[in-house]
């Protein structure tokens, strides 16, 4: 099997405006490795969409990126520029924050790791919205029935930090969190000394039957690190244990891959269109523009790549712009009668919405921008864009855009490429 990587330097600096890069022909990374990964079906058991899966994958989303600009501001003792909502409650002195873990019937994409010595497998979330690795510990057994739990004491290279972290879910319930440090190992490639949360409860949300991932590894930044601890894609830089500070994602149905140590040049043809993060913590840059069937209908804005949110979310009164351009969409009601922030399309709905990077525009296959169909009525499906009132400031691009893109996120430029994805034979 041949592959190509990104070649890249930790001291190259990218210009301010998106480029396009070739790397046909570089040589693979000897130590670049793909890791399969899966996801959950958004369908339900009756061949319909829940509203109430995407209405909380939002919900998640916004509480995620909420907590994760606290963290920002904890460590870096600056409000993150995109922070909308001060939250004086996770301003105490103690160490504390919440990594938001899926809810019933979340979509995720998750892969295999292993931690301790002897290595222990686990099932996580592959999040580049977060910046932490977080387990089920041993204490955690009626509300973690079904998960692998991570226990400290059965491996040697453990060790405690003596920090404590509070974990806030969804629903409202709350849990302590442990800090330790172990060698963690994914495909392989395996990073010392890395941070990992051992809770001691789980919310019931998380049911082995709802929540198939053990935990959750960020693939972020340290400055958005509830823990304020190296992630572990930059411990493996940092410990010269990846040749190229890129790792690579391709979204889909069948065939989902993380690739640590460059890209899989299999998966991708052309092309890279790189765009500079604006603000390290997540991988936040500029998006030029949103256009429906070749007319712009979004200027210039922040957005945010994020593996952990299924949808295309964005300001509530550009969104219902978006949609009154496309005939037969309407706004979908929560059981309240208010709008909830989805809307649905007819179910052949065929414009083209694209996403613009630089002077490329990468389109959204209609196919994947309709969800499925609206529990009842066949001819109806729900939009992968939808919007959220306590965003204003930004985007969050989700899997409703990465699913059709190869997408490297590199560390040594800090930068995001995008490429066209290989069709299929």
């Amino acid at each position: 099997m041949k592959l190509f990587v990104l070649l890249v330097s930790f001291t190259h600096t990218l210009p301010l405006l998106a480029m396009s890069v070739s790397f046909q022909g570089s040589p693979q990374s000897r130590r670049g490795l793909p890791i399969p990964i899966h996801k959950r079906g958004t369908l339900n058991a009756h061949g319909s969409v829940s509203p109430h899966f995407l209405q909380t994958n939002i919900q998640q989303s916004v509480d995620k990126f909420r907590d994760g600009f606290s963290a920002y501001e904890r460590n870096t003792g600056e409000r993150h520029p995109l922070d909308w909502l001060p939250e004086p409650d996770l301003q105490e002195k103690r160490d504390m924050g919440s990594i938001p873990l899926a809810p019933a019937d979340q979509q995720l994409w998750y892969g295999s790791i292993s931690v301790g010595t002897p290595a222990k497998k686990f099932l996580v979330d592959f999040d580049t919205g977060s910046s932490d690795l977080f387990l089920p510990g041993p204490r955690c057994e009626e509300t973690c029935s079904g998960h692998a739990a991570y226990d400290p004491s059965e491996s040697y290279s453990a060790s405690n930090t003596g920090r404590t972290f509070f974990l806030k879910f969804g629903d409202g319930s709350t849990a302590t969190v442990e800090g330790y440090t172990d060698v963690v190992s994914i495909a392989g490639l395996s990073a010392k000394g890395q941070v990992v949360g051992v809770a001691s409860e789980y919310s019931t949300g998380f049911s082995i039957s709802k929540f198939t991932p053990d935990g959750l590894l960020g693939l972020g930044f340290q400055s958005v690190s509830k823990y304020n601890a190296t992630p572990f894609f930059i411990n493996l830089i940092s410990q010269g244990i990846v040749s190229n500070p890129v790792f690579g994602v391709r979204l889909a149905n069948e065939g989902s891959e993380l690739f640590l140590g460059g890209t899989n040049g299999e998966l991708y043809q052309g092309d890279f269109t790189y765009t500079p993060v604006t603000k390290e913590g997540y991988w936040q840059v500029t998006l030029d523009g949103i256009m429906l069937d070749g007319r712009e209908v979004v200027s210039v804005t922040q957005a945010i790549i994020d593996t952990g949110s299924t949808l295309i979310l964005g300001p509530a009164e550009v969104v219902e712009a978006i949609y009154g351009r496309i005939p037969g969409a309407i706004p979908s009601l929560d059981p309240n009668g208010i709008k909830s922030g989805l809307y649905t399309v007819p179910c052949n709905f065929d414009m083209t919405i694209a996403l613009q990077f630089g002077k490329r525009a990468f389109p959204i296959t209609p196919s994947i921008f309709n969800l499925g169909p609206v529990h009842g009525q066949p001819n109806r499906c729900y939009g992968g864009m939808a919007s959220q009132s306590k965003i204003a400031r930004f985007w969050i691009l989700g899997d409703t855009f990465l699913q059709n893109v190869y997408t490297a996120f590199d560390f040594g430029r800090k930068s995001v490429g995008f490429a066209s994805l290989v069709e299929p034979s």
